[in-house]
């Protein structure tokens, strides 16, 4: 899936593009997360026979207990909203309440997994750590628009500030860019523009739903 990242958002008065003066990353000292389709690691078996993107992962960098739970900048949307982002769907009853939502290794070797996935392909997937360090510190924005599938529940915790556009959802990524690079252009906020994202020809369905969402730090 491609991602395209907007950070544009136009001044009315000036038609300058703003620009916040603070840091946009939020630190954090425990480990990030990230769950793979265990055979995209190489060396380890296809249920397809197919060749995919595979990725050298060390025994160091797979996290022998992690943690399901939903992200504090979701949480607060309080249920139901909130449980649309639990961070690691999965088959196996793991859920995000302690002490139950503990992920604990199976298999051996390059054979390592920790939960079947509850979506559609239901991938077996291994959680390795994904450290921050390559992200950029000083990037500087008034509104992210991260267009992926299931952004938020992905990718929020690294933002503090701002207006963060995100999905809930699997997404028709090249029709709501455009539609918000029309938004911007047309001087509309954030908020004007979420709704727009949400119609069913801009998401690729039949009806409108809650697709694209806004999260205001």
């Amino acid at each position: 899936m491609s991602k395209h990242v907007h950070n544009l958002r136009r001044d009315p008065a000036g038609g300058r593009i703003l620009k916040s003066m603070n840091k946009h990353l939020n630190p954090r000292t425990d480990p990030i997360h990230a769950a793979i389709p265990r055979h995209y690691r190489i060396g380890a078996p296809d249920p397809d026979g197919e060749e995919n993107a595979h990725l050298k992962i060390g025994n160091g960098e797979i996290p022998s207990a992690p943690v399901n739970y939903i992200p504090a900048a979701l949480k607060v949307l309080g249920p139901p909203e909130a449980e649309k982002f639990e961070r690691f769907p999965n088959l196996n009853n793991v859920v995000v309440d302690p002490p139950a939502n503990i992920f604990h290794q199976k298999g051996l070797g390059l054979e390592t997994w920790h939960f079947q996935a509850a979506d559609d392909d239901q991938f077996i997937r291994l959680i390795v750590n994904a450290p921050n360090t390559d992200l950029p510190t000083d990037l500087n924005y008034k509104v992210f628009f991260y267009n992926a599938c299931y952004s938020g529940r992905d990718y929020i915790e690294s933002f503090a500030q701002g207006d963060f556009i995100f999905t809930s959802d699997y997404c028709w990524v090249y029709l709501a860019t455009k539609e918000f690079v029309k938004g911007v252009v047309e001087g509309k906020s954030a908020t004007q523009i979420v709704p727009l994202l949400n119609r069913p020809q801009v998401h690729g369905g039949e009806e409108e739903e809650t697709i694209y969402e806004l999260k205001e730090f």
